[in-house]
């Protein structure tokens, strides 16, 4: 934690020396306003929990090519004073990213170098992907090659609870450890591949040590070609596989196909108990096609086949035995978004789910709507109906007598206070015989900071829109 604290003041100092020189800085504060009820020993008890959570990036900070990144959150209880009991606490907060990154300017010398020290999330793959208080170096050369390092103390996914009461924690942060590379090559626009290697160690004893690849190739202009996978070195058992193909012959359609082998348990480190309760083996076969006939209406649909091929027990004297499963299920998705009135500013959102599973699929309906109204305010809301099967096989809604139904519905309003300060309130409700139906009212605020190096143009790119607005953008390796 020491080591951590002083990392924390290194960065603090770097982003403040900096900040009235910063070419370029991006903030985004948000406040959150949540009432729920509480589940309590007697009754429920009301609870009102403040949260804050800021992103920061401050880019070209004192010197070119040098930039901050924080994204942290807080959170205190305001009603439930009788909360602070040692297994909870009435605050709490947790650094998800802080870190000085340095990328080389474009032409440059030492074009293709980066280097980034703090907390941080890493990618060895796409498999391997790590959050870690160190460092992390990358260097592009100009033919194509890619190395990539990285090491550091391990820090676990704490976005919304720490994994033990701050100040009290008694794990050996000396034996909490990753490290790991990548080697690629870069063939141009057409093709790269890519091997990586990561070891982690909690309280010193092995938790993951594994090898992975990775490919993709763009053959056509219209066709990408996606692969990768990763074996567990300790247990020599391939822990994903995954081979896919994507094509894209007319603008308003895209399609296709894909299959995965994923063994669960292999994902959860081998020093937790929950490996051995993680999901047997299996293999996935799937397509999916997204059309857009009409400006107006996008449709969306997804199939699979999942085969669980063998079920496994595992110890630590012999390693295990697997026996053949061979269960099969099917999962499928459909989706239509529409967007209607004369500037497509009305959005309705229709969603059906079947997911197959050996002991408890279900079914899923969702419908959803966006709705601008009177000077700028916009509402929207959110209806789910879930159904859990309880007997193997029931998979329609003609069997809701056998099946736990549940129903969650949302509202919200939103309002733009001034170009970067936003207001968003409303709340949901779930009722289900699973659980106590209950019900939260949330309030959201945010409060945008940009400020462009330059104006330019620059073009934002989301899965659904694709929008061209005013900003900064530079060709300097950023």
């Amino acid at each position: 934690m020491r080591a951590l604290g002083l990392l924390s003041l290194l960065l603090y100092c770097c982003a403040t020396a900096g900040a009235a020189r910063a070419e370029e800085q991006r903030a985004r504060l948000s406040t959150y306003l949540r009432a729920f009820p509480r589940p309590g020993v007697d009754e429920p008890r009301e609870s009102l929990q403040l949260y804050e959570l800021l992103r920061l990036h401050s880019r070209d900070v004192g010197w070119r090519g040098v930039s901050v990144q924080a994204d942290l959150w807080g959170r205190i209880e305001l009603l439930d004073l009788d909360i602070g009991r040692e297994d909870e606490g009435r605050a709490r907060g947790d650094v998800s990213v802080l870190l000085v990154e340095y990328r080389a300017p474009y032409k440059s010398r030492l074009e293709g170098l980066r280097l980034r020290l703090g907390r941080q999330f890493v990618a060895a793959g796409p498999s391997l992907v790590e959050q870690l208080d160190g460092g992390m170096a990358s260097y592009r050369l100009p033919f194509g090659l890619e190395l990539t390092a990285f090491g550091g103390l391990c820090t676990g996914l704490r976005f919304f609870e720490q994994p033990w009461p701050v100040g009290t924690d008694d794990s050996r942060f000396g034996g909490n450890w990753v490290v790991g590379g990548r080697v690629g090559y870069r063939f141009g626009d057409l093709a790269a591949v890519g091997v990586s290697y990561r070891h982690k160690r909690y309280d010193a004893e092995l938790a993951h040590e594994e090898v992975g690849w990775d490919a993709t190739a763009s053959p056509l202009s219209w066709l990408d070609l996606i692969g990768h996978g990763a074996v567990e070195l300790v247990t020599l058992r391939l822990k994903e596989l995954r081979a896919g193909v994507r094509a894209h012959p007319w603008r308003r359609l895209a399609a296709g196909l894909g299959y995965r082998f994923v063994s669960p348990d292999l994902f959860i480190p081998r020093t937790s108990i929950f490996a051995v309760f993680a999901d047997d083996p299996r293999q996935e076969v799937y397509a999916e096609a997204d059309w857009r006939p009409r400006r107006w209406l996008r449709l969306f649909a997804e199939g699979a086949a999942r085969v669980y091929s063998e079920s496994c027990t595992y110890n630590d004297i012999d390693g295990g035995v697997c026996e053949d499963s061979g269960l099969v299920t099917a999962s499928a998705l459909l989706r239509a978004d529409l967007w209607l009135g004369s500037a497509r500013r009305f959005r309705l959102t229709f969603e059906a789910q079947r997911v197959g599973a050996p002991e408890r699929g279900f079914t899923r309906l969702r419908a959803a709507a966006r709705l601008p109204l009177i000077h700028r305010l916009t509402a929207s809301a959110d209806v789910d109906f879930f159904v859990l099967d309880r007997d193997e096989g029931t998979s329609t809604l003609a069997a809701a007598g056998k099946a736990a139904a549940s129903v969650s519905g949302s509202a919200f309003l939103a309002y733009p206070l001034r170009d970067d300060l936003r207001l968003l309130a409303g709340g949901n409700v779930l009722a289900t015989p699973l659980f106590k139906s209950a019900g939260a009212l949330l309030v959201r605020l945010d409060w945008l900071i940009d400020v462009p190096a330059r104006p330019a143009a620059r073009v934002r790119i989301s899965r659904s829109t694709t929008a061209l607005s005013l900003g900064s953008v530079r060709r300097s390796g950023w």
